[in-house]
């Protein structure tokens, strides 16, 4: 995650120092950005069990309204955002995880019957709230912003798929020089996703089971807490 920052630092000041035409900037006109960046992220249950995940990447576009024309002392700008936003991420197992399936299944399944794990999480929002620009200096912006995103978020394991309703709260701050910038944002939402744990038991290993515990339709709670990094270009 640092060596993404600084990474991401660089190439904005080289990027600023390469450009030399002031005249033809209109700083408050590029108020939409676009975002790209990578998630770290874990899926929390109920009891507390969490999964990481193995790799994550994020999407957003936002224009912004402002809430008045002048800049307050010719520096501050207040907005309502609307957006769009995209998030995946694919989970990997844990020594934990594993311990809880087969507690789930009352040690009745062996180390080498636990299937491999795979879940991806597709969550698709749209995100409105508020949100705060400053110019410190120069083409120095400053942007800090809090977002609910009601989304569709989508787990996917084979050929296995749940789906819940999932209010996301995204708060966040951004640095950018003219059109490019580097951010980060914080995330976190409940939804009720269908258990699909039994459903990825491989059919020999079934018999084992008995039947009133891989019943698959019960709903669970699952908490997903994010934090994203990004890159951001300004329209």
């Amino acid at each position: 995650m640092k060596k993404f920052f600084f990474i991401a630092i660089a190439f904005t000041m080289l990027f600023a120092t390469s450009v030399s035409a002031q005249s033809s900037y209109n700083f408050w006109k590029h108020k939409s950005p676009f975002r790209l960046g990578y998630t770290f992220q874990t899926l929390e249950y109920e009891d507390g069990l969490e999964l990481e995940q193995k790799m994550g990447f994020n999407f957003s576009k936002n224009w912004g309204i402002y809430l008045h024309k002048e800049p307050i002392a010719d520096r501050i700008k207040f907005a309502i955002d609307l957006g769009i936003s995209a998030n995946y991420v694919k989970y990997e197992e844990s020594d934990e995880w594993k311990e809880a399936f087969k507690k789930k299944y009352e040690d009745k399944i062996d180390d080498e019957d636990i299937p491999e794990f795979g879940i991806h999480q597709i969550d698709l929002g749209i995100a409105i709230g508020p949100s705060i620009t400053v110019r410190p200096f120069g083409d120095w912006r400053l942007n800090a912003y809090f977002h609910v995103t009601p989304s569709a978020s989508v787990f996917i394991n084979d050929d296995e798929v749940s789906t819940s309703f999932v209010p996301f709260m995204d708060y966040g701050i951004e640095a950018s020089w003219r059109w490019i910038g580097v951010g980060v944002e914080m995330r976190q939402g409940k939804g009720k996703y269908k258990d699909m744990t039994s459903d990825i038991i491989p059919d020999d290993v079934t018999n084992k089971i008995p039947d009133d515990l891989l019943e698959s339709d019960e709903k669970i709670k699952l908490k997903t807490k994010a934090v994203r990094v990004y890159l951001s270009i300004r329209f």
